[in-house]
């Protein structure tokens, strides 16, 4: 049976039954990377498609413990495996903690304090996971990211500008400008969410969009920026 078949079935069960009933039929085919790789469409699926975020939350609750669990029965005797089943998990953390972050202020998605609480505790995992595995500075400068912007979205500004610092730096190592672009322009809307009054930081703020709209798809970063400081300004 391939991926599109797998799918197809594992959403049935969704729609007839329950999460649960999906996950578990997933989890019992042979192939460990297939289950991954249906769990992580269904995760996809669920969110952009379905705006269902409980389903899409399940989905990729499920391929965190999936892989991490699973690639202990590998650590001896498929190593490789094991490491890619862990990175796999790591992105699922990812997706768990962005699609749960109120700041997109996505159409059409109603998150819960419960849902921004789990998808903190994802971040976190996605954090771990991106130093433990050894990932490379352009996902830990992401991962440093996501955490900061949990901090943001609690009003905990002081360790939201130390973890936009933590990505700003790992994005330098990487040679990401926009990813160091993107974290200075997060590290200004704290601080304008701190002194509103400050002209210098709305100064410094149109610097950064000018400097964006040099760079591929700055537009859609200016409107992240704009939309993340109207949210959190509420």
């Amino acid at each position: 049976m391939d991926i599109k078949q797998l799918s197809e079935s594992a959403l049935e069960l969704y729609k007839s039954q329950d999460s649960f009933a999906a996950i578990l039929y997933l989890c019992r085919q042979q192939d460990p990377k297939m289950t991954m790789n249906v769990l992580a469409d269904m995760m996809r699926h669920q969110y952009w498609q379905e705006q269902d975020l409980v389903g899409s939350l399940a989905f990729a609750r499920a391929g965190i413990q999936f892989g991490l669990q699973t690639a202990l029965d590998y650590d001896i005797s498929e190593p490789e495996l094991a490491y890619e089943l862990r990175s796999a998990a790591k992105g699922f953390a990812y997706n768990f903690a962005s699609f749960a972050w109120r700041g997109w202020n996505e159409p059409g998605v109603v998150i819960t304090t419960a849902d921004h609480a789990a998808g903190f505790d994802a971040a976190r995992v996605n954090l771990r996971l991106a130093i433990e595995l050894e990932r490379g500075a352009l996902p830990t400068s992401r991962a440093y990211w996501m955490v900061a912007a949990y901090h943001l979205a609690d009003g905990n500004h002081d360790l939201a500008i130390t973890n936009f610092e933590h990505g700003v730096l790992y994005a330098r190592q990487s040679g990401a400008g926009v990813d160091e672009l993107l974290n200075h322009g997060y590290i200004l809307v704290v601080k304008m969410l701190i002194t509103p009054e400050d002209d210098r930081l709305l100064e410094d703020y149109e610097t950064l969009k000018t400097a964006f709209r040099e760079v591929e798809h700055g537009e859609d970063f200016i409107q992240q920026l704009d939309t993340a400081f109207a949210v959190f300004q509420d």
